[in-house]
């Protein structure tokens, strides 16, 4: 009688919400209401359980209660509970699973799950848990510094976090070195941005240097979502750079800035060369160094000679260099 809402999630998304106010009994009275609407409207049910038991089909209930969100597994035929769990803001507070149900991996299933749309998620397990502790490790789990005292164990914090990394550069212009890059590192992160840097005046003088056209920023953008268009773990982002002083000046500057941009970035991907500034300005990042001699080509050496050099250049950008700005 003091749950106000009912909503029902697929996939992550919100596709339905109900309001019950006072005409709910108690949570189960909801959770089976809602099912026989769901069932009467013929909705769809996600079946992110379904891999390792059919009997174990599943929905994602969510019934929101002081800011949390309770969530009811079931099985799709006979709508049984088989468990719940409770998480936010990353912080799993319960995960439950009926013992009937615990050989099934539900519980990893769920983890597995919630890691989709949380850049961190933490659980508190019981320090003589070896069981639990191991399961979780299995799965990218660490344990932290942090201790609490439960109701009725030692409890140890454990974490997950997805490792975002962040590759900058000029990319003036993008070729197939800086793609292996990008792909190496995106097989091994749960992210890789490609951070493009935006400073009029430095690409002024490069370009005036190599005698090489300027491109506009925005394009450079589009050439790599259009190559990764099918990749979901590259992004493309600009960065900003105008007013900063050309590298290696205003270092402290140029940190602040880019983390306030970026604050999620924990990995930063860059030359061996780069290791030392990177310790220095980002202490709270991994460093992932590169290795440029797989594709030894560099953007200085295809500005400098474009025509022998145009093969390096990315697929989505050789025809605007063909034919609109160098014969």
């Amino acid at each position: 009688k003091d749950i106000p809402t009912l909503k029902l999630y697929s996939n992550g998304n919100l596709s339905n919400e109900w309001d019950y106010n006072k005409n709910i009994l108690n949570t189960l009275n909801a959770y089976k209401n809602l099912k026989k609407f769901i069932i009467n409207q013929n909705k769809h049910f996600p079946n992110w359980l379904k891999n390792f038991d059919a009997s174990t089909e599943g929905i994602k209930i969510i019934v929101k209660k002081n800011n949390f969100e309770n969530i009811f597994l079931s099985q799709y035929k006979n709508e049984k509970i088989i468990g719940f769990y409770t998480i936010n803001n990353g912080q799993f507070k319960n995960l439950y699973i009926m013992p009937k149900y615990r050989k099934l991996g539900i519980a990893t299933k769920v983890i597995e799950y919630e890691k989709k749309f949380n850049n961190f998620i933490t659980i508190a397990v019981a320090e003589q848990n070896s069981k639990i502790r191991n399961l979780i490790s299995r799965i990218g789990f660490y344990p932290t510094d942090v201790h609490a005292k439960g109701k009725f164990d030692n409890l140890q914090i454990f974490k997950w976090q997805k490792k975002i990394g962040a590759f900058v550069g000029k990319f003036y212009p993008p070729h197939i070195g800086h793609l292996s890059v990008i792909d190496d590192a995106s097989k091994k992160l749960d992210e890789v941005w490609v951070v493009i840097s935006k400073n009029d005046k430095t690409t002024d003088k490069i370009t005036k240097k190599d005698n090489f056209k300027q491109i506009d920023t925005n394009l450079i953008k589009q050439w790599f979502c259009l190559h990764y268009k099918n990749n979901p773990k590259v992004k493309v982002a600009i960065f900003d750079e105008t007013g900063l002083l050309p590298y290696p000046k205003d270092q402290d500057k140029w940190s602040e800035k880019f983390k306030k941009q970026f604050p999620f970035v924990n990995v930063k991907i860059g030359d061996e060369s780069y290791r030392e500034l990177n310790e220095k300005y980002f202490p709270e990042c991994e460093f992932y160094p590169i290795n440029r001699d797989i594709i030894p080509i560099h953007s200085t050496q295809i500005r400098q000679n474009l025509k022998q050099n145009i093969k390096y250049i990315i697929k989505e950008a050789q025809n605007y260099f063909k034919g609109e700005i160098y014969e």
